[in-house]
């Protein structure tokens, strides 16, 4: 069993830093003293998927194991300008690429999706649905209420609008969009070439 590796972690600017160790194929949040809050061998991991979105100017990144029914996840929330690069981003993107190093090694085929969540995309989906219908019924009720071919127009607009916003939100987060899954060691050149 190789040496353990431990990585500190800071999840967001205000919140307190984790310390995830790494012992070959064994990975654990561990405490100060150095006992282990949790543990997982990577040897379980039934699924593993990478999430990085980019909001304004701020980022979020995070890395997520299944483990059967146990899900672990190491996170991290910065803002671009202030903290991209620095000592935070740095430390994560090394615990990243440890954990995704031991994955790969314990599990040489595994691939890692990349992109949101089942639920996040499902739930997404269905707000586009929530847009179309909306977008549909506004100027229908406008007509409906007042009979006026001017307030009709009005509200036709913004309601179109919405019917093709929802429509693409429904095709690009609908049920059957593709899952993209890539290699491990093509992740981790990836995370390696930006730091």
């Amino acid at each position: 069993m190789s040496r353990a590796r431990v990585y500190p972690v800071k999840p967001a600017a205000l919140r307190a830093t984790r310390r995830y160790q790494i012992a070959g194929t064994s990975l654990s949040e561990v405490k100060e003293a150095g006992s282990p809050l949790w543990q997982a061998d990577l040897k379980n991991v039934t699924h593993a998927r990478w999430q990085s979105r980019r909001l304004g100017q701020s980022i979020t990144r995070m890395l997520v194991l299944h483990l059967g029914e146990d899900r672990r996840e190491i996170r991290q929330h910065l803002t671009r300008r202030a903290f991209l690069g620095g000592p935070d981003d740095m430390a994560f993107r090394a615990a990243i690429i440890a954990t995704l190093e031991a994955l790969m090694a314990a599990q040489p085929t595994r691939e890692i999706e990349e992109g949101l969540s089942e639920r996040l995309a499902r739930l997404i989906h269905f707000s586009g649905l929530g847009l179309m219908v909306a977008g549909i019924s506004l100027p229908i009720l406008t007509l409906l209420q007042t009979q006026s071919l001017l307030d009709f127009a009005t509200d036709a607009m913004p309601g179109l609008l919405a019917v093709f916003l929802g429509m693409a939100l429904r095709k690009g987060y609908g049920p059957k969009r593709q899952r993209r899954m890539r290699p491990i060691a093509e992740l981790i050149a990836e995370l390696k070439a930006e730091a």
